[in-house]
């Protein structure tokens, strides 16, 4: 294997590692600290959004997802997401954490 492809493979395992991680997730228990748990990805089929709204209504957040690559005057919603604005806290932080992460690995 040429040095160049090693360099190359290595790098993907990089990435690989840094996906992989995102596999243990945290779930936070009302008595107690953080519990970690294995996310199960099997059936999942992964959509690629380029747009998401938010909405508020009656103490939960919809996240509506969709792809849109021209201008137009309407937006297909693909997914759509429900959860309570704690669990939208929870998930802002987490994305602060990843984010943080992955500024720290650009700058090495």
């Amino acid at each position: 294997m040429a040095k160049e492809d090693r360099a190359e493979k290595a790098k993907e395992e990089k990435k690989e590692e840094v996906v992989q991680e995102g596999v243990v997730g945290e779930i936070q228990q009302p008595a107690g600290g953080p519990t970690r748990v294995k996310l199960n990805f099997q059936g999942v089929v992964p959509q690629y959004a380029n747009f998401c709204t938010f909405a508020v209504r009656g103490g939960e957040v919809f996240m509506s997802f969709g792809k849109a690559f021209v201008p137009t005057e309407e937006l297909k919603v693909d997914s759509q997401i429900v959860m309570s604005l704690r669990n939208l806290q929870q998930m802002h932080q987490a994305i602060g954490r990843l984010l943080d992460q992955a500024r720290k690995q650009g700058e090495e």
